[in-house]
């Protein structure tokens, strides 16, 4: 969701590679250069290619489909079409049903 969301999606350093965070004083270790997470990296490359190749999820309206608890879930439009960002509950434990786009029934 954090690609599709308006604005410029932040990322903090090493979260792309694995990197985990910690308590003090191993809150944040070096990149792991060479050692990085390449399935996780992959991802978070796929997500920034997605937002490079549709304008809708860098410039299109937002408009809230379901915002309930814990739960979010939008749609981003543009010229180009509608796109609903996957959601899921904060725990991934339970379902998430949510409205699709206007005229999907």
């Amino acid at each position: 969701m954090l690609f599709a969301f308006p604005g410029s999606p932040m990322v903090y350093y090493g979260d792309e590679a694995g990197t985990e965070g910690f308590e003090d004083p191993f809150n944040r270790r070096t990149y792991p250069w060479g050692r990085e997470d390449g399935e996780l990296l992959e991802w978070y490359t796929a997500l920034g290619k997605a937002r490079r190749a549709l304008p809708a999820l860098r410039r299109g309206e937002l408009a809230w489909t379901l915002t309930r608890g814990r739960v979010l879930s939008f749609l981003r439009t543009g010229a180009e079409g509608v796109y609903w960002p996957p959601s899921t509950p904060a725990n991934g434990r339970s379902p998430l049903i949510c409205p699709g786009p206007p005229g999907t029934g």
